[in-house]
């Protein structure tokens, strides 16, 4: 693109221009008034000024000329560019290492359109995340809704017995629980996601916070004979410790600074998943420790663990793994993600296939 050096050039040719021709008047009227010249040479001479002059004047229009050609072609470079970057086009480079106002909008005006160019960019990405996030959910809904339909239909059947009603009755309230979960979650991940999901914190103890999240799922866990244990893990700060483990035989007392009834509803959700994929007559551990950083939960289950390759995907809206089951919608995990980060807060998960799951719920200490 043309620079501010080439400006300079410009003018510096038409300053020399008028030096030399000033110099040549000043030769000329010298060399006059001397009388070196007869009567010819000195007409001649007389004439001298009206040609340097013509000449100056000639030499200052095509400097003007260049000049204004050039500035032309740096206007039509700029219009280019914005145009391409009005299109969504990779912008072309603006920027000068010289010195000069020309520079200088270059500069601005490539910060403006860079900026510009990548919110597209980000505006594309949400469209096409909310493409898929409504196909998604379209999906979602579609299975649980043509189950109820076609339950509805079979009910309509004036020759079913008592008992196979019984059946069909059961399944539709199944998916209609289903339905209304996965409703339900997709609401608060929506709260999340705009920013207007309130989070109160208070302190609460972190025994009473697990048997909160755990209560819904008692019935499941009774049908599967799941046992779910709760128990505090030893201090990690040798310093602090100072033996609060009851006589009687009670949990260690400690307590959690968060909002409860969120970060019920995320423990909540990482073990009802727990639940869905540990086997009949399993465990479910739910342990809990502190440090000078972070509070720690960890749900642990005695499942078929997590597939090496879903692992790193685990926590994304809508993902379902190798193993995932029937029933799976892949957004449990996800909310509880969400419910955590929210809170300055880290869930990890850790497995081996055919060894179980482990979660890591990490809540950091504010600093002071």
């Amino acid at each position: 693109m043309w620079s501010d050096k080439n400006n300079r050039r410009c003018l510096l040719l038409t300053a020399l221009l008028l030096v030399c021709s000033a110099v040549c008047f000043c030769a000329w009227g010298f060399l006059l008034q001397r009388g070196l010249f007869d009567a010819k040479g000195e007409s001649l001479m007389r004439n001298l000024p009206a040609a340097c002059g013509i000449l100056f004047l000639m030499a200052a229009f095509c400097a003007e000329v260049w000049f204004l050609h050039n500035r032309e072609q740096k206007v039509k470079q700029l219009a280019e560019t914005i145009r391409s970057a009005r299109l969504g086009q990779e912008q072309q480079e603006l920027r000068s290492n010289d010195e000069g106002p020309w520079s200088v909008l270059c500069s601005e005006l490539y910060k403006a359109m860079h900026r510009l160019w990548q919110q597209g960019l980000f505006y594309q990405e949400n469209q096409a995340h909310l493409a898929d996030a409504i196909a998604d959910i379209s999906h979602q809904l579609k299975t649980p809704l043509t189950s109820m339909l076609l339950m509805t239909e079979l009910l309509q059947n004036e020759a079913l017995s008592q008992q196979q009603r019984a059946v069909f009755l059961q399944q539709l309230k199944r998916q209609i629980d289903r339905l209304e979960w996965l409703v339900s979650s997709l609401l608060k991940l929506s709260r999340i996601d705009a920013g207007t999901a309130v989070f109160e914190r208070h302190q609460i103890g972190i025994t009473q916070l697990l048997c909160k999240a755990a209560e819904p799922l008692a019935a499941a866990m009774d049908i599967k004979n799941i046992r779910l244990e709760i128990r505090a893990e030893e201090r990690q700060d040798k310093g602090k410790q100072d033996e609060e483990t009851q006589a009687d035989g009670q949990l260690q007392e400690m307590s959690l600074y968060c909002d409860p009834a969120w970060t019920a509803e995320a423990l909540l959700n990482v073990i009802k998943n727990c639940v869905e994929y540990t086997p009949e007559g399993g465990a479910i551990t739910a342990s809990f420790s502190e440090n000078p950083l972070y509070v720690e939960i960890c749900i642990t289950d005695t499942g078929p663990g997590i597939d090496k390759e879903d692992l790193p995907h685990i926590f994304q809206r809508f993902y379902r793994g190798k193993n995932a089951g029937k029933d799976s919608v892949g957004i449990g995990l996800s909310l509880a993600e969400s419910i955590v980060r929210r809170q300055q807060g880290q869930l990890l998960a850790e497995s081996q296939s055919g060894q179980g799951s482990r979660f890591l719920f990490r809540f950091y200490k504010t600093v002071v």
